[in-house]
């Protein structure tokens, strides 16, 4: 059908129904229109699932950081404190060291301004370290030094104190090495090591 006044192509609708009558050249803004809607309902729909996902991620990372890091390290300084102090018991739990993943600790005994401790889940001896596991004498070494070294900070190793047999040591009646069988079929080996700490040489 043609308009008779633009002589272009019009759709007048079903007068019965009382439908609109629009020309082709009007349709077009409305599809347009209806296309610009339906992309920013997607666009926003898009824009809230990323929302959604951040707030999760967030959430997870602060989770972790909280359990991992903030409340450990909260926990490591105040046991700390209570340790210098001479707060602790015999058989109480406390972490001591750099790791708070491997750094739990057990009050063995008290005397005086001296506390022995020793290591509560061990500390695993790796392929890695190239460690002789049937010498005593080589696992006291790395004790002693490597991993005396890496385990404690400056504040620590200012109030550890020479044992029995060094700053670190171990039970060389038993050896104190367990093994377990690891998740991948290898053998772990564990020495649960033991520390003297000196109340008195801690700056308060």
């Amino acid at each position: 059908m043609t308009d008779v006044y633009s002589e272009k192509p019009s759709y007048r609708g079903n007068a019965d129904f009382g439908a609109p009558s629009y020309s082709i050249d009007e349709l077009d803004p409305i599809r347009l229109e209806l296309i610009r809607k339906e992309k920013t309902a997607r666009r926003n729909k898009i824009i809230r699932i990323a929302v959604i996902l951040s707030v999760l991620v967030l959430s997870f990372i602060t989770y972790l950081y909280v359990t991992k890091v903030f409340i450990p390290d909260m926990k490591r300084k105040e046991d700390y404190r209570r340790l210098v102090n001479g707060k602790v018991k015999v058989d109480e739990v406390i972490i001591f060291g750099e790791y708070e993943w491997e750094n739990t600790w057990r009050v063995k005994r008290m005397e005086g301004s001296k506390i022995l401790l020793v290591h509560v889940k061990g500390v695993g001896l790796g392929s890695q370290d190239e460690i002789n596991y049937t010498s005593p004498s080589v696992v006291a070494d790395w004790l002693r030094n490597d991993y005396y070294e890496v385990a404690f900070g400056s504040k620590d190793k200012a109030i550890i104190v020479d044992g029995e047999n060094g700053r670190v040591f171990y039970n060389t009646e038993d050896l104190k090495i367990s093994y377990s069988l690891g998740p991948n079929g290898v053998v772990s080996r564990k020495v649960f090591p033991y520390i003297w700490i000196d109340t008195d040489k801690a700056s308060k």
